[in-house]
């Protein structure tokens, strides 16, 4: 079975504002992420914290690879003196800590439990890839629709000019059998 490919000029018409509207939803959801992560840092308490532990996990992908990624275990000593040990949410191979590291944390006073390193990657990255993607997408959005209009201007403009060629040359055939009646 041949897989049908999008190739025909006038895809973008269809193609360019699905593509746009996909890529609004993208930024979309992208500020309203990076909103909640603002109201967080100006809502949060900041403590340095220490990694004790790696916890390593292993998942097999699709293909039977086995992936595996270290998450930090956190401690850290709220203001009130509250001991507070969290995993963090997000891992990575090679681990991003090691133990002993030192890591500042933010965490919310009302439930210390919720508390996330204070770095771009664990803060701001899942709302940079959305708004980052969503503004790629709309600029390609845009492009195949503007490609595709222009196609079709282009397509109505040779059938003008093919028209207004048809419209002289019968005017000259008309003035020509006019000009032979006349003459006889």
């Amino acid at each position: 079975m041949r897989r049908r490919r999008f190739n025909h000029p006038f895809d973008g018409l269809l193609g360019g504002p699905i593509a746009i509207l996909i890529g609004a939803i993208l930024l979309f959801f992208g500020q309203q992420t990076q909103s909640r992560t603002a109201a967080f840092v100006q809502q949060s308490a900041r403590a340095e914290g220490i990694v004790v532990d790696l916890v390593r996990t292993q998942k097999t992908d699709e293909r039977g690879n086995i992936q595996t990624s270290y998450y930090p275990v956190i401690e850290f000593t709220t203001a009130q003196g509250e001991l507070i040990r969290y995993q963090a949410s997000t891992g990575s191979n090679p681990p991003s800590h090691q133990k002993g590291d030192k890591v500042q944390v933010l965490y919310n006073p009302a439930n210390p439990q919720r508390a996330v390193e204070d770095s771009f990657f664990s803060l701001w990255l899942p709302s940079a890839i959305m708004l980052g993607s969503g503004a790629l997408v709309i600029l390609i959005g845009i492009v195949a629709f503007l490609r595709s209009v222009l196609l079709l201007l282009g397509v109505g403009g040779l059938l003008g000019l093919i028209t207004l060629a048809w419209l002289r040359k019968q005017k000259q055939d008309s003035s020509s059998q006019n000009a032979g009646e006349s003459s006889e």
